[in-house]
Parts: structure tokens; C-alpha cells; sequence
């Protein structure tokens, strides 16, 4: 089997060889209604990506969700709890040549009863790809994993085997020639 680099060179209109297109953000929404009529809720507002980002441009601001507390009064004078943010979600898939991915967070427990509201956060943020399409990238052989246990304990015909996974580099000495044949299973 033949492996070659995983860039061929077409389509450099694609992959950052043309003019530079900036993110575009529509105004702010209004607030939305409180979630809640006491005891601690939230209410967000949202703009939307109008134009994503290609060829280099200026990527698009983080946020595009805030989210505020609202309605803090207690609703019937029990103990005060105080607002939780959660952690920021694993970063979304990347979509095309300079694309975006996105990311977000919540808030896991509600201020109630007069407690500590939780700061104006981001609920939802993006940011651009790690990955540079107008970069050559190469295929190279993790290392082999370990040998997986026999598939019986006795008689004929038992197999084991290990694997190792291509991975993308950007180092061309690290690529794997043309006349790559060690294909063992």
C-alpha cells in the first residue's frame, strides 16, 4: 500500500491562498425572560455568527451567549444558596479550513433565596481551529500499542495482535514514504 502526504496542492482557494474574509457578529439580542419569579433564575441574550472567518481573517469575538441571574428574591424565606458556574465543555469539532469550534458552560445551581448571584458570564464561546489548512501536513505511524491477549488459552489457531493508528505531522521528516509496505495487522 502507498501513503503520500495528505496534502495534494489543489484547491489552495479553499485552504488560505485567497483573500482574507473577517468574522461578521449581528448586534446583540434583548434579554430573554428570567427563568424563574424568584428564588434565583436566569435570563441570556445571543448574537449570531453572520460571517465566519476564511483565508486568515479575523476570527469571530468569543462570545456569542451571555447569561445573568435575575429574580434573587427569596420565595419563602428558606436558607440562601449561593449560584455555581460549571467548567467549560471539551471544545466542539473544527469545521473546514479556518473554521471555528465551540465551547460551553452552564450554571449547575441557581442563586435561590437572596444567596450569591453568579457574575454575568459567557455561556458559549468559539474560537479558531488549531488547524492550518494552507499548511502542509504529512501521515506518519503512532507508535505500536501493546499485543492484545491471545484469543484462546489452548489449541491451534489462536491469534493476538496490536495496533498503531496514522496520525497528521507537520514535519515532512517525519512522513512516511512512498514505498511504505509494513502494513503488519
Amino acid at each position: 500500500k502507498q501513503t503520500w502526504p495528505c496534502n495534494s496542492g489543489e484547491g489552495r482557494e479553499e485552504c488560505g491562498h485567497a483573500n482574507a474574509v473577517d468574522c461578521q457578529v449581528s448586534e446583540w439580542e434583548g434579554w430573554s425572560a428570567c427563568s424563574a419569579e424568584c428564588g434565583g433564575g436566569e435570563h441570556t441574550r445571543s448574537r449570531s455568527i453572520m460571517t465566519v472567518p476564511q483565508h486568515g481573517g479575523i476570527p469571530c469575538p468569543e462570545a456569542t451567549t451571555v447569561v445573568e441571574e435575575c429574580s434573587r428574591e427569596p420565595c419563602n424565606g428558606t436558607a440562601a444558596v449561593d449560584c455555581v458556574l460549571g467548567e467549560w465543555e471539551d471544545w466542539g469539532a473544527c469545521g473546514k479550513c479556518s473554521g471555528e469550534r465551540r465551547r460551553f458552560r452552564s450554571i449547575l445551581q441557581y442563586s435561590e433565596n437572596g444567596g450569591k448571584s453568579c457574575p454575568p458570564f459567557d455561556q458559549e464561546e468559539s474560537a479558531p481551529c488549531p488547524r492550518q489548512c494552507q499548511d502542509s501536513t504529512y501521515c506518519s505511524w503512532n507508535e505500536w500499542g501493546d499485543w492484545y491477549s491471545c484469543s484462546a488459552t489452548c489449541g491451534k489457531g489462536a491469534i493476538r495482535g496490536r495496533r498503531r493508528y496514522l496520525h497528521v505531522e507537520s514535519d515532512p521528516a517525519v512522513a512516511l514514504h512512498s514505498n511504505v509496505t509494513d502494513l503488519d495487522f
